[in-house]
């Protein structure tokens, strides 16, 4: 995967301006040197944040039945840090918060997201069950996973700090078999 000094997502293309970093008690030469951010293309992964299952029963009706049903789901912007022992021990505490805050403020340039912020959504949905028969269907709640990398310099060794970004909310409805 090539290294690219910016950051490609969803068509949006943002330097890495934010990420210079100024450290306190460092000389220059002493300072992480900020390379770029790789980001996995192409390899997001659903998360599911919470399901609901809603069981329709008109075996004895006989007109159709219509059901509608409002659900609603919050979950967070997450990003984690993936730390190692080699960064642990070229770093200094204090500077996975720096990096940290870089790329949060590049993800938030670059995909429109504050890291930690809370997504809320709400849909309403609308069942219909034909007479004699029953239904089962499941709202499923998810939200993405990117996986990427910080890629820096440190004391004259290129590092690589894993992350991941979990990030926004969607549903999915499924129809499930009636079991027998």
């Amino acid at each position: 995967m090539p290294l690219i000094p910016f950051l490609i997502v969803g068509g949006v293309t943002v330097l890495l301006a934010p990420l210079f970093l100024i450290l306190f008690g460092k000389s220059r030469a002493e300072q992480p040197q900020i390379e770029g951010i790789e980001l996995e293309q192409g390899a997001d992964t659903s998360v599911i944040v919470t399901t609901e299952e809603i069981p329709l029963d008109n075996r004895e009706g006989s007109d159709v039945m219509s059901s509608e049903h409002e659900f609603s789901c919050c979950a967070g912007n997450e990003l984690s840090l993936h730390r190692s022992s080699e960064t642990e021990y070229m770093l200094e505490q204090k500077i996975f918060g720096l990096l940290e805050a870089g790329i949060a403020k590049s993800l938030r340039k670059g995909m429109g997201f504050e890291v930690n912020e809370r997504v809320s959504r709400s849909v309403k949905i609308r069942f219909n069950v034909a007479s004699g028969s029953q239904n089962r269907y499941r709202i499923v709640w998810k939200q993405q996973r990117r996986k990427g990398s910080l890629v820096f310099r440190q004391a004259g060794q290129r590092l690589r700090l894993p992350f991941e970004i979990t990030y926004g909310l969607s549903h999915e409805v499924e129809s499930l078999p009636i079991p027998i």
